[in-house]
């Protein structure tokens, strides 16, 4: 279930950057990212969250990806902070698209959300956008 989540959510955003336009013409210009998503997820096992990502760039990137992943509670109180690299799999290199999906662990039953900043970088500019998830109950 999990993997076709993330499939879809990475699809749709593939699909979406077809209709792309050039910088220059979009209302929120981003130089580097044409489209992305995250969004936080229930895992199987009790604690078990994901993250499910997608970033499409409007050309080959030299990197993109997630910039960092941050975990909070409910009440604002932060969890944990992630960075993104190519050794933890949140960070492409040399691809105009990369998507995906990063599982931890949480307190059963507690709600959290989070906040992950994804990116996309040529050898000059480097864009990035912030998504807030929703927030989701941990499985018992």
């Amino acid at each position: 279930m999990k993997r076709i989540a993330t499939f879809t959510l990475a699809l749709l955003v593939a699909l979406s950057c077809g209709l792309c336009v050039p910088a220059s013409a979009q209302t929120d210009a981003s130089y580097t990212i044409c489209g992305s998503s995250a969004t936080l997820n229930k895992g199987d096992k009790p604690g078990e969250l994901f993250i499910s990502y997608a970033v499409t760039a409007n050309m080959r990137a030299s990197s993109l990806g997630v910039k960092t992943i941050r975990i909070y509670k409910m009440n604002g109180d932060l969890v944990m902070s992630l960075s993104g690299a190519t050794s933890n799999g949140l960070v492409e290199v040399d691809s105009v698209f990369h998507g995906g999906s990063y599982h931890f662990y949480v307190t059963p039953g507690q709600y959290y959300y989070a906040e992950v900043t994804v990116f996309a970088a040529t050898d000059t500019v480097s864009d990035s956008y912030l998504h807030t998830t929703s927030t989701v109950r941990a499985p018992l």
